[in-house]
């Protein structure tokens, strides 16, 4: 210390030199060094799904055209396994152009037999055709040889002659069918006429009573069932259809009994039904005809080839 009790630094040498830390060489990063580890521990690239082997076998199943491209352009597979892989797609790819051939080619017959039976078939119709054609067409029948036609179409009568008595009786059975005039042989009774559908088709008092009719015209058919009751006989006489404009009770068909046209029927004695069906069995007309209360003294009708008329409880009706 110093004579004022200050502590003496020494200076400094100037020529001194300061001392600074060195650096440690081993502590100092190398790049190269740092880069090389970098690659040491970089992860690997992945593959592309098409680099892969088993995509490119399943390739030469499913698509073989797109397999062979897969196989030579980005699949890692070796060169043996490439050829097996493309030996495989390239037979696949075969069958299925075989398969697509086979395919046309059935397509096409399919198409030609469905031309010839389309063919066939309006070849048919227009026959057909031709045929229904040719029959409008043909010559019409001349007025004679219309008429020589309907002389053979006339009504053939099978009746045979029969007489019955109070009871059920069958056609043909009992009675053959036909046409047939009927009249009481004994006395009076009820006389009924079912058809084969069981329809009363007639019922009526015949004999020589004040309230019944002496004949009675109509036409037996197979399976009609007759009943009679209160006669000991009944007379079945057959007559052919004669046409007239005057008739007793009965069943007639006009054009066979009576002649078509339009007419005023009327009874000149009693009263009784008087009725007309058409061809199609619809009711044209159905009156009380004669002199009582209950009737009309005439009545106006047209009559057509088939109607039918019923004529009931009258022994006679006139057509005028």
């Amino acid at each position: 210390m110093d004579k004022f009790g200050f502590t003496n630094t020494p200076a400094q040498d100037e020529n001194t030199e300061s001392l600074e830390p060195m650096n440690d060489p081993t502590s100092a990063e190398d790049p190269n060094s740092q880069n090389e580890s970098n690659r040491q521990y970089q992860e690997p690239e992945k593959e592309s799904v098409f680099e892969k082997s088993w995509f490119s076998w399943v390739f030469s199943f499913l698509f073989p055209p797109l397999a062979l491209w897969t196989i030579w352009a980005k699949s890692h597979m070796k060169k043996g396994a490439k050829i097996g892989a493309t030996v495989v797609a390239s037979f696949f790819l075969i069958v299925a152009l075989s398969s697509l051939g086979s395919g046309s080619s059935s397509s096409t017959t399919s198409t030609a037999a469905s031309a010839d039976l389309s063919q066939s078939t309006q070849t048919e119709e227009t026959q057909e055709l031709q045929t229904a054609d040719t029959q409008t067409t043909e010559t019409p029948q001349t007025d004679s040889s219309a008429a020589a036609q309907e002389e053979e179409a006339a009504y053939s009568n099978t009746a045979v002659a029969a007489e019955l008595y109070s009871g059920e009786w069958a056609a043909p059975t009992d009675v053959q069918p036909g046409h047939y005039t009927i009249t009481s042989g004994s006395g009076s009774g009820n006389l009924a006429i079912y058809s084969k559908d069981g329809d009363l088709t007639t019922n009526e008092i015949l004999g020589d009573s004040d309230y019944g009719i002496t004949s009675y015209e109509t036409y037996i058919l197979d399976g009609d069932t007759i009943k009679i009751e209160g006669m000991d006989a009944v007379e079945f006489t057959p007559t052919d259809p004669v046409l007239s404009t005057s008739k007793t009770a009965g069943i007639y068909i006009v054009g066979t009994d009576i002649p078509s046209g339009t007419y005023t029927a009327t009874a000149p004695a009693g009263s009784g039904n008087f009725v007309v069906y058409s061809s199609s069995g619809s009711l044209k007309t159905n009156e009380i005809l004669g002199d009582s209360d209950y009737a009309v003294e005439k009545v106006k009708v047209t009559l057509r080839d088939k109607d039918i008329v019923e004529i009931s409880s009258l022994n006679e009706v006139d057509f005028n």
